[in-house]
Parts: structure tokens; C-alpha cells; sequence
């Protein structure tokens, strides 16, 4: 599967229209870096001013270690809240400000 990625808006309600939620599914090379980097850049430039990413099956080391290079931390996880691959999973959400 090729790498792909997006973002959209948290939500339509005013008071929260500059957060993004960021989605990226990177391919098994370095493209990952590349979106990420571009989609961050996406987000500055459309007014968003926090970015959060969702980290589906939070024990991933590098999804996560992608994010923090990119300045993310830790805001919460949401425990089981997920299935996949014959398991529950757990889901970590990172955030970031953006300039």
C-alpha cells in the first residue's frame, strides 16, 4: 500500500475550528517523514494552531517516535478502544502546536 496522509478539522464548532486531527498511514520506507512533514506545513499555512494525532495500537514505537521527532507529546490514551488484528488495542493521542 503506498503511503498516504491528511488532516481535517476537530470539529465544525467555532471555538475549535484551528485543530486539526492529522492522519497518516506511511508506507514501510522513509515517506512517512515526508508527509508528516508536509502535512504539518499544510496545517501552519490553513490557520491550524494544534494538530493531534490518533495512534491506533499505541505499543507502535515507531509511529510514535515519528511523532515526537516532530516535536508531538503524549496529551492522553485511550484504553481497548479498539480491535485489530484478533486484539484489543489501545490508542495514543499526541499533540502539537503549531506556530
Amino acid at each position: 500500500m503506498p503511503a498516504r496522509g491528511g488532516e481535517s478539522p476537530l470539529t465544525d464548532i467555532p471555538s475549535r475550528t484551528r485543530c486539526s486531527w492529522r492522519m497518516i498511514w506511511p508506507a514501510a520506507d522513509s515517506t512517512g517523514r515526508l508527509l508528516l512533514g508536509g502535512l504539518l506545513s499544510s496545517c501552519s499555512a490553513s490557520g491550524a494552531r494544534q494538530v493531534i494525532a490518533v495512534i491506533a495500537g499505541s505499543d507502535d514505537p515507531a509511529s510514535t517516535a515519528l511523532h515526537t521527532a516532530f516535536g508531538f507529546v503524549e496529551a492522553g490514551r485511550l484504553e481497548h478502544v479498539g480491535y485489530k488484528h484478533g486484539r484489543w488495542i489501545d490508542t495514543l493521542l499526541m499533540q502539537r502546536s503549531l506556530p
